[in-house]
């Protein structure tokens, strides 16, 4: 396995516990590191969370943000700091809101596009079973190319667990060649 960063937004939490989930079920699988011994492992993932400048709490930060995603609009985001060039993968996780993509997610995607070479995506929802198709392709659209595993998940639905490892599946697999 290979090192992989995990990039997230959440408003309500959420998604911080389905990032944690990925990234417990990736650093299972341990790397070799250089530098730190012949048999020294290290995590496979390194978690950073993006955030808007502008809130969305609240009843009226919820709205807000409802109205700024039925217009597809995007928001100035806070500094991050981390290269792309350090990492084989990049998870982007991130609430849906409507069933498009949540104004900070497309912000971040639109800020990072083309630099990925291997992506993934995996959205925090409400509703189970909810249809996000739209959602991937518009994420791989601004991107530049389709993602290596995507998935939807909804806190407390039916076989989290279970959905967040068939996401993972191949991303293991990529990152194990």
């Amino acid at each position: 396995m290979k090192k992989i960063l995990i990039a997230f937004y959440t408003r309500t939490n959420a998604t911080r516990s389905l990032v944690k989930t990925i990234a417990g079920e990736l650093n299972e699988h341990y790397v070799p590191t250089p530098g730190r011994g012949k048999n020294r492992l290290a995590p496979a993932c390194d978690l950073v969370e993006y955030t808007p400048k502008r809130h969305y709490s609240g009843i009226f930060g919820f709205l807000r943000a409802l109205s700024e995603t039925s217009k597809d609009k995007v928001t100035e985001l806070n500094e991050y700091r981390f290269d792309f060039a350090e990492y084989d993968a990049v998870i982007f996780c991130g609430p849906v809101w409507g069933g498009k993509l949540s104004v900070p997610l497309r912000s971040f995607l639109t800020q990072v596009k083309n630099q990925p070479k291997n992506w993934a995506l995996c959205l925090s929802c409400s509703i189970d079973k909810e249809d996000l198709t739209a959602a991937k392709d518009e994420a791989a659209a601004i991107v530049g190319s389709e993602p290596m595993s995507f998935g939807a998940v909804a806190r407390g639905c039916e076989n989290f667990d279970k959905r967040v490892r068939t996401f993972c599946a191949p991303i293991i697999e990529k990152m194990g060649e």
